[in-house]
């Protein structure tokens, strides 16, 4: 078996999906007022994070906090309805999704290669998109709800064992480790230095849209990088933003 992996944020999705998830709450239909506490309290952690205010706060601490902030944009929902909220946001995520890197998915898929994956995104969100693809298998975060009284409606949403860095690797072990997969003819993609666990694994690493860390690594270990136009547009709206 050889293995196609994919990361998604800033993979195969350009962007970013916990500030999109914010952005899009209200025109899915759901309260401005709510979207606006969770602005603050992320701009809050976002701030310290850019500002090193707290040298504890890693890019992967960071995730971890927002995660965990983003959630509580469902508190009160039913089960039901966190998966059709999800479920309507994987519309606007499959719309935006970077086609040059879903052609390499497909691809692969014609090659016979399995195709996973790979994500600290949200597994009611990721699922949905994965169908959508024809992905064969998930690996992600999944959520779930712990209720907080009597009432239904009084339930709050938590991530389960994040699977980010070095969990990747492992939750991949965990899934494979036993399994004949053919990890040199295997591929992986993904745009983040905390992500060169997984590419090591893999005989093709390729890094799209790398951040700067995983492009000196790339460089150095002569790894495939892949530039791509949505990647390129997101950039430079960034920089012009700054």
């Amino acid at each position: 078996m050889k293995l196609a992996i994919y990361d998604f944020d800033g993979t195969l999705f350009p962007d970013e999906t916990v500030p999109f998830i914010v952005k899009q709450y209200p025109k899915l239909g759901y309260s401005r007022l709510r979207q606006a506490k969770i602005f603050t309290q992320m701009m809050v952690l976002f701030t310290k994070y850019k500002m090193k205010v707290d040298k504890s706060l890693t890019k992967e601490v960071f995730r971890g906090k927002a995660t965990h902030i983003v959630l509580s944009i469902l508190d009160g929902m039913s089960e039901n309805e966190m998966l059709k909220f999800f479920e309507d946001l994987s519309e606007r995520v499959f719309e935006a999704l970077d086609q040059e890197v879903v052609e390499t998915l497909k691809s692969h898929q014609k090659d016979g290669f399995h195709v996973l994956l790979l994500s600290g995104g949200f597994k009611p969100l990721m699922k949905p998109l994965a169908d959508k693809l024809g992905i064969h298998e998930v690996i992600c975060t999944d959520v779930k709800g712990i209720s907080l009284g009597k009432s239904q409606n009084n339930i709050r949403y938590v991530p389960e064992k994040l699977i980010t860095g070095d969990n990747k690797v492992e939750a991949l072990i965990k899934r494979f480790g036993q399994d004949p997969v053919e990890w040199t003819a295997s591929y992986a993609y993904a745009d983040s230095v905390y992500d060169q666990g997984v590419l090591k694994k893999v005989g093709n690493p390729i890094a799209v849209n790398p951040d700067r860390g995983l492009l000196e690594i790339s460089q150095r270990e002569n790894w495939k990088v892949m530039m791509t136009k949505s990647g390129e547009a997101l950039y430079n709206r960034t920089i012009s933003s700054k």
